[in-house]
C-alpha cells in the first residue's frame, strides 16, 4: 500500500498568511491597540487581586468559625453571654453566674472601684 500524493490545486487563488509591511496609519493604530489592551491587563491584574485579597478574608473568617466549632465539638463546651452578678467583697470584684451560682473571675479592684463603692 503506498502512499498517495498529495493532491494540489493549481491555477487556483487561496490565501495564506505572510508578512506585510505596516503603513504609518497601520503602526499608529497597533500602537493604540497595544496600549488599550495593556490598560486593560492592568486594570484585570488590580481587580484580580483586589477579588483574590476579599476572597482570602472569607476563607480565614470560614476558618475561624471551623475552629470555634471544632473547639466546642471536642470540648462540649462553647462561650455564650450569660448573665452574671458583680459585687466587691473585702477588695475583691468577685463576677458570678446568676443561672449556676458558679464564680467566673475574682480580681483586686481597681481604685475607682473602691471609690465607687464607698459613696454608695
Amino acid at each position: 500500500m503506498g502512499r498517495r500524493a498529495k493532491k494540489v490545486n493549481i491555477g487556483r487563488t487561496q490565501t495564506m498568511l505572510a508578512p506585510c509591511e505596516l503603513s504609518d496609519d497601520e503602526v499608529a493604530e497597533r500602537s493604540n491597540q497595544l496600549v488599550r489592551l495593556l490598560v486593560e491587563i492592568d486594570e484585570r491584574r488590580i481587580k484580580l487581586k483586589a477579588y483574590a485579597k476579599q476572597e482570602r478574608e472569607v476563607i480565614a473568617g470560614k476558618v475561624q468559625e471551623a475552629v470555634t466549632l471544632r473547639d466546642a465539638v471536642v470540648s462540649h463546651k462553647e462561650e455564650r453571654e450569660v448573665a452574671v452578678d458583680v459585687s466587691m467583697r473585702g477588695g475583691q470584684m468577685i463576677t458570678v453566674r446568676s443561672d449556676t451560682g458558679e464564680v467566673l473571675e475574682t480580681r483586686d479592684a481597681s481604685d475607682e472601684e473602691r471609690q465607687a463603692e464607698i459613696f454608695e
